[in-house]
């Protein structure tokens, strides 16, 4: 099999295996806590929109914390989401100002 597509069936397992988990929103203020994995790791996500959350997936090598978009109704966009040190969302990171 060559490299790319075994990278393609990779990528397709890992969207299939995320679309596919148990999800319950729970909305607490301007924050949510979404239970995404079955085996009960719960992530806090931050509301942005009345269905739409960005989900905390962890911290990349400069440390700067990384989010996934969400939504139970619609589609979202796949791609990494920063935080930059003034609140806003960007998906380009700036290593100096990322939280």
């Amino acid at each position: 099999m060559n490299k790319k597509l075994k990278i393609s069936l990779v990528s397709f397992a890992l969207i299939a295996l995320l679309g596919c988990t148990s999800e319950e929103v729970k909305i607490l203020g301007q924050r949510a806590k979404i239970d995404l994995y079955p085996q009960g790791t719960s992530a806090k996500a931050i509301k942005i929109d009345k269905d739409l959350f960005y989900i905390p997936i962890g911290r990349d090598g400069d440390n700067c914390m990384m989010y996934q978009a969400y939504s139970q109704t619609n589609p979202t966009m796949q791609a990494i989401i920063y935080q930059n040190g003034l609140g806003k969302f960007s998906m380009s990171k700036n290593k100096q100002s990322c939280l």
